[in-house]
């Protein structure tokens, strides 16, 4: 069934000359709580990443407030200067605060949550559901149109789905996944191995395949670090 999707608020501009980001954000996210809440009615209001919308949203309507939380936004920015922490202490507060308004707090991995709790103090009480994002899984057709070999359902497959930027650690999965592969192939060579040589049976045996590694991401040619 398709969705009728509404939108509002694109005209607004991102930013002023590349500069507060925060401020404009937080300016279309009132805009479009007040155009929501004033034109539409629904079971529940479903908000995500910035957390102002839950605010402005609790104040004009009593219907259930569902809040998707990917990340805190304060940990999104760097603190150069003091200036800087300075000017940050008011949007912290007021995320915080905003993130408090919703009904239903859901995070997107356990990792999610305890950054959660350990940023937002004031919110240890609240409690927290993890919703993992869905993934689509492509049918065998659409692998074979772009000549790749879809895993057998046998091989352990280890799958990283992250935003292409340098504090996502990609390289690490590819690092520990070449690991693991030279120690397989030292163990059917006959070689010893370590460490826990004894566990390498359960990721692959002469009758099961090799570990495969997925790496999957989000490419926006307006970030450097995907650029770069």
């Amino acid at each position: 069934k398709s969705l009728n999707v509404k939108v509002a608020g694109s005209s607004l501009p991102r930013s002023l000359f590349g500069r507060f980001h925060i401020i404009f954000a937080l300016l279309k996210a009132l805009w479009l709580s007040l155009y929501v809440g004033c034109t539409y009615s629904g079971d529940v209001f479903v908000t995500d990443q910035v957390a102002l919308y839950n605010l402005v949203l609790s104040a004009f309507s009593s219907t259930p407030i569902v809040f998707y939380c990917h990340f805190p936004d304060q940990l999104l920015t760097k603190r150069t200067s003091r200036l800087k922490q300075l000017y940050r202490i008011p949007f912290d507060v007021l995320e915080q605060i905003s993130t408090a308004m919703a009904d239903t707090i859901l995070v997107n991995s356990r990792f999610t949550a305890g950054v959660f709790y350990r940023t937002f103090t004031w919110l240890k009480d609240f409690k927290t559901e993890v919703l993992y994002p869905a993934v689509s899984i492509p049918n065998e057709d659409s692998f074979m149109k772009f000549k790749c070999v879809p895993p057998s359902s046998k091989a352990f497959v280890f799958l990283s789905i992250n935003r292409y930027e340098r504090k996502k650690n990609i390289q690490l999965a590819i690092e520990a996944y070449a690991i693991l592969i030279r120690m397989l192939e030292e163990r059917g060579k006959g070689r010893q191995v370590k460490p826990n040589a004894e566990n390498q049976a359960k990721f692959s045996t002469p009758h099961t395949p090799s570990p495969r590694l997925i790496i999957a991401g989000g490419y926006d040619e307006r970030v450097s670090e995907n650029v770069e």
